[in-house]
């Protein structure tokens, strides 16, 4: 805020200067001289802030190549605020993470703190890229080569983090997105629009939808819905901040954070969703076929099919990879 210096000035009466004394008139002069010169002072230091106030704008520009981003998701992880041409992602697992690798699978210990948690959104932030700032993306239209783009970026942060806990031992197939798992993420999510259904409803998954698709794939499906919730076997999703006409970035942030939240802040959850990331149900997976789709209601669904249970999966594995 500019600082407004106030000055008093000695005004003598017209009619009253030639009856000042010497010594008045000395004064007066003596003060008007002052005043000029504090105010020539003044000057110079308005002009050398404006000077500085200036220089630290130049110093503020964005370097080329480089976009200012506003964070687009309610997870909590948050975002860097200025995309970058290079940007790119990866998932840090906090310290004291009680999910490990052991004898060829995925374990969680008996007894942890969850100090971890609070620990992730620390240490994980998402880091827009300029290039998927710039593509817009309608959620009413998505593109095929923007589903896979998406399902691929979600597919390779799962996959890193299960390197990184295993040191980089497979104890199952990487997630790989092919057409016939994002035709089946699309089919899933039709329903859910036809459904109208919110995972936030007490049911949560849409479980009668889900295995009326994985019926129609020929994949291992469950007609007992009396459980609901417990019985679907490819289906994790979450909630985003999402609209329909977006970007490329905004998706891949709540993407992001959709993950981070469902490995480290499942406890809600029993540690379900965490364990679904991590690992398939069965060891030494041939497959494991992945997409991503965002319905009407912008909820996310990551459909996992491992390759066990595709006994009926007859169409051809067209692998993008």
């Amino acid at each position: 805020m500019k600082k407004h210096i106030i000055y008093g000035a000695l005004i003598s009466s017209l009619f009253s200067v030639s009856l000042l004394p010497l010594n008045a008139q000395a004064h007066t002069h003596k003060h008007v001289t002052k005043h000029v010169t504090v105010t020539k002072r003044h000057h110079a230091k308005h002009k050398k802030q404006h000077v500085v106030i200036h220089t630290k704008k130049q110093h503020n520009r964005l370097p080329a190549g480089s976009m200012r981003y506003n964070d687009n998701s309610s997870f909590g992880y948050g975002s860097k605020p200025i995309a970058t041409e290079n940007a790119s992602d990866t998932i840090n697992i906090p310290t004291g993470f009680p999910f490990y690798f052991q004898d060829g699978k995925i374990v969680m210990q008996n007894n942890f703190n969850n100090a971890f948690t609070q620990m992730s959104y620390k240490i994980n932030k998402f880091s827009p890229n300029t290039n998927d700032l710039k593509e817009k993306v309608n959620l009413n239209n998505v593109t095929k080569a923007q589903q896979y783009e998406m399902s691929k970026y979600a597919a390779d942060l799962i996959n890193s983090v299960r390197h990184k806990l295993s040191n980089n031992v497979s104890y199952t197939a990487d997630l790989s997105v092919d057409d016939q798992a994002m035709n089946m993420a699309n089919d899933i999510i039709q329903k859910y629009n036809a459904d109208k259904w919110s995972i936030m409803s007490k049911n949560g998954h849409d479980v009668k939808a889900i295995n009326e698709v994985a019926k129609n794939y020929g994949l291992l499906y469950s007609d007992n819905y009396s459980t609901v919730d417990d019985q679907q076997y490819y289906e994790d999703a979450a909630t985003s901040e999402l609209t329909t006409n977006t970007t490329m970035a905004n998706i891949k942030q709540n993407i992001y954070e959709a993950i981070c939240a469902m490995l480290f802040d499942d406890a809600d959850f029993n540690w379900v969703h965490t364990e679904n990331l991590l690992s398939s149900d069965e060891l030494n997976e041939q497959f494991e076929h992945f997409s991503v789709a965002i319905d009407d209601l912008k909820q996310i669904h990551f459909e996992t099919i491992p390759y066990s249970y595709t006994q009926g999966y007859q169409n051809s594995y067209d692998d993008y990879d």
